[in-house]
């Protein structure tokens, strides 16, 4: 499974947008906001008060969520390190303010609100795990013997076991709730995966059908008129299909249908991509492929239909294909290439069938 910038999941022949993907881009985006708006005022007053230490602390988040926030919109940092960015220094601050209690023995207050933040950044496993951590560290700072951290807070023994019960509760209450949470998004996620390839696939052949193939297209237009990288295309036809669905009937053309994208399936290459684009006609896209390399191609899914024994019923039912192939350097638009190779494909028909053109290929060929 592959996932571009723009959120675009491609997997297993599928494409759809993970709009779970765009969602944690912008509340990244939005916590690094949050983060600003409250350390850097907080870093003002600690200054003003003379707490020199908190004030560094507090303005060093601050201006690593600004430059957080200023990589996340040029998309030059990962969400990975964006997340490590933002929580890991919150995390510091929170053990310093439990350790010498903040302003008038607060700073405890502040933890409570880790558990959500690290669950949704990290995910249950590893969000549990430095939960786990965290807590672990909060308890050895509280009972430390003695005052390891010279410090000056006097919290009671039961104020202390208090502070980790909550502590423990809140990240229990929170982890249930992101864990159903995760189970509803994964359902939806499933759902979607469906509805795209219902959308986009052809229900008969498991090719794509011609929606499916027209996002390909486009996007490989846009990058041959960016890039100039050429593409090809196939487009064939079943010869006298009427006439296999009328002498055997729909279920034996269902067959034929099947069979005739499985070996378009094994014909071609892991890069390119066939759709069912109608009826028994099935468009093959070849990038970086010339027009003489689709040839070639169309050739051998021809030869492998002729190869390939249909029966009904002990009875052989005769398959061939007519194709046509096109080149989208010698087009004006991708309406104009699919117009090209149709053209070619009708002159196929009208030379005799079970053959692919332009002809002129065949007699290069011939003499290679």
């Amino acid at each position: 499974m592959s996932k571009n910038e723009n959120g675009t999941i491609k997997e297993n022949g599928s494409r759809f947008v993970d709009t779970s993907y765009l969602k944690y881009n912008y509340i990244l985006k939005a916590f690094s906001i949050l983060s600003i708006t409250f350390t850097f005022p907080l870093g003002i007053y600690a200054i003003y008060r003379d707490d020199n230490f908190l004030a560094f602390l507090l303005v060093i988040i601050s201006i690593l969520a600004a430059i957080n926030l200023y990589l996340l919109y040029h998309k030059k940092i990962s969400h990975s390190a964006a997340s490590h960015m933002l929580l890991f220094p919150v995390l510091i601050l929170m053990l310093y303010l439990v350790a010498t209690g903040g302003v008038e023995n607060s700073g405890h207050l502040w933890i409570y609100a880790t558990p959500a933040v690290t669950l949704f950044l990290y995910g249950l496993r590893r969000g549990l795990i430095i939960l786990g951590l965290f807590v672990s560290l909060i308890a050895f700072i509280l009972f430390s013997p003695g005052d390891f951290f010279h410090t000056n807070i006097h919290y009671s023994f039961d104020f202390k076991l208090r502070i980790v019960l909550v502590y423990i509760l809140v990240s229990a209450l929170t982890l249930a709730y992101a864990y159903s949470t995760q189970e509803v998004f994964d359902h939806m996620h499933t759902l979607t995966h469906k509805l795209s390839n219902m959308v986009d696939e052809d229900q008969l052949t498991g090719l794509y059908n011609r929606r499916g193939i027209h996002y390909y297209l486009e996007n490989f237009y846009k990058t041959w008129k960016e890039k100039n990288k050429n593409f090809s295309i196939i487009l064939c036809d079943i010869d006298f299909f009427k006439d296999i669905n009328d002498r055997f009937g729909h279920q034996v053309g269902d067959h034929v249908l099947v069979e005739i994208a499985n070996i378009i399936k094994q014909s071609i290459r892991r890069t390119d991509l066939a759709a069912r684009w109608g009826g028994e006609e099935f468009l093959i896209v070849l990038p970086g492929a010339s027009q003489r390399e689709a040839y070639q191609v169309a050739e051998k899914i021809r030869q492998n239909v002729l190869k390939f024994l249909f029966y009904h019923q002990g009875q052989e039912v005769k398959v061939s294909l007519s194709s046509g192939v096109a080149q989208m350097k010698d087009a004006t638009s991708i309406d104009d290439l699919i117009r090209q190779a149709d053209d070619y494909m009708y002159q196929a028909k009208a030379k005799g069938r079970n053959i692919t053109m332009p002809f002129y290929l065949t007699a290069t060929l011939r003499h290679l």
